[in-house]
């Protein structure tokens, strides 16, 4: 437990495996209604601020501070990510309630914590090193999408208490969705993905320039969708699908050369990835081919949670035991003891179970909102919440697993050798 309390981004990524088990839950809640065309609903709104801020903005606050000093001499500041999940927590219990007051103290706590991500973002940004570049400029991109989403949710809750900001709600939640799952979440997760993802294979990086047209291509896609939301034109957002699809693409290309060259078999966060990638398509196949009134509750899922909440539960799921493996056994690794294999902290079944929950659960989801069958729908979203007790389950056995190490080699003082 003084792991979970004394190590920050081991910390924060609890409190986002937290987030996401409580959106699952919400979401369990809102899957009869989101099957039934009923988007606008206090479970719904309650479960999209859940997982896009309890769980993918606070675990992406979790890994930067992990991982900035790869990219940069500066690391970004360590209170965001508190003041998001705290912010958040109280915005959609807020939303799910009918309490203003509430809704309004979350509001005012997540736009701190987004504003303080945003400047750590920019002091990272400044003191960049030459390394890892893709990832670091996919970062600052990725920070303009989350930008957007601050202020155009600044601006539906002044319409939505006061009204008089003239913007159209639905244009205006699709947009806000559009920016956050595939603006904010997507491009951090294609830009950090170049790096980690061989890495996480044991290969080297290869072909990079396919992996920075995907980054490219994947932008302009989510701007093409962004534009055809707000000017009700069904061309732009098509344009904007067949963009993203092509940038998944690209990075299947990429990323299927790390795995040809990988010396280990895929863990689950790169098994995550490609899901990701999938759901991507999905989306931009249902984008394509269904009325945008049909299309918009499943290309929501598949992007908000297929993509941005799969990724990021697939990172949670390898990065919290090997940050813990550290942590935990650095002592033993100087010869105070044999240290256990990182698998003791991230049991293999466990992330094969979660792995299956989370596929079988979305493909339950969106094939029931697509049917309008409640009860399939409700079977995926209670897949979901299985799979996300298992994240929450990842952290707890990496974190309070207990070990007793065996004596290591007895150390013989120097004096007694030369005697």
């Amino acid at each position: 437990m003084r792991l979970l309390l004394t190590h920050r981004p081991v910390g924060l990524l609890g409190l986002a495996a937290l987030g996401w088990l409580a959106g699952a839950v919400a979401l369990v809640v809102a899957s009869g209604d989101l099957a039934r065309g009923l988007w606008y609903t206090p479970s719904a709104l309650a479960a999209a601020h859940l997982i896009g801020l309890c769980f993918v903005t606070t675990a992406i606050a979790g890994a930067l501070l992990h991982l900035a000093p790869n990219m940069s001499t500066r690391r970004p500041y360590p209170g965001a990510g508190p003041l998001v999940w705290a912010g958040g927590a109280l915005l959609a219990a807020g939303l799910a309630g009918g309490w203003p007051a509430l809704e309004a103290v979350g509001g005012v706590v997540v736009t701190a914590g987004v504003g303080w991500l945003l400047a750590g973002v920019a002091a990272v940004a400044r003191g960049r090193r030459g390394s890892w570049p893709e990832p670091l400029a996919g970062l600052v991109a990725a920070a303009g999408w989350l930008l957007g989403v601050l202020v155009l949710g600044l601006l539906m809750t002044a319409e939505r208490r006061w009204g008089g900001v003239g913007i159209d709600r639905t244009r205006a939640i699709g947009i806000h969705l559009t920016m956050a799952g595939l603006g904010w979440a997507g491009g951090l997760i294609l830009a950090m993905a170049t790096r980690m993802a061989p890495m996480m294979l044991v290969a080297k990086v290869h072909r990079v320039g396919l992996a920075r047209a995907a980054i490219v291509v994947w932008h302009l896609g989510v701007a093409s969708l962004v534009a055809g939301l707000a000017s009700a034109d069904r061309t732009a957002g098509t344009v904007g699908a067949v963009m993203l699809a092509a940038a998944v693409g690209l990075f299947a290309a990429y990323l299927s050369g790390a795995v040809r060259r990988g010396r280990r078999r895929p863990p689950p966060a790169v098994q995550h990835l490609a899901a990701g990638l999938v759901a991507v398509v999905a989306l931009a196949v249902v984008v394509v081919t269904r009325d945008p009134a049909d299309a918009a509750v499943p290309a929501a899922l598949l992007g908000l949670v297929g993509l941005a909440a799969g990724v990021t539960a697939g990172h949670i799921l390898i990065m919290v035991p090997t940050m813990c493996w550290v942590a935990r056994f650095s002592g033993a690794r100087r010869g105070d003891g044999i240290p256990p294999p990182v698998a003791l902290l991230a049991p293999p079944a466990l992330g094969w179970c979660e792995g299956i929950a989370f596929a079988s659960g979305l493909g339950l989801l969106v094939a029931g909102v697509l049917a309008a069958e409640p009860v399939v729908a409700r079977a995926g979203a209670v897949a979901l919440a299985v799979s996300a007790l298992g994240v929450v389950a990842s952290v707890a056995v990496a974190a309070l697993r207990p070990w007793t190490a065996p004596p290591g080699p007895r150390r013989v003082p120097l004096p007694v050798l030369r005697s």
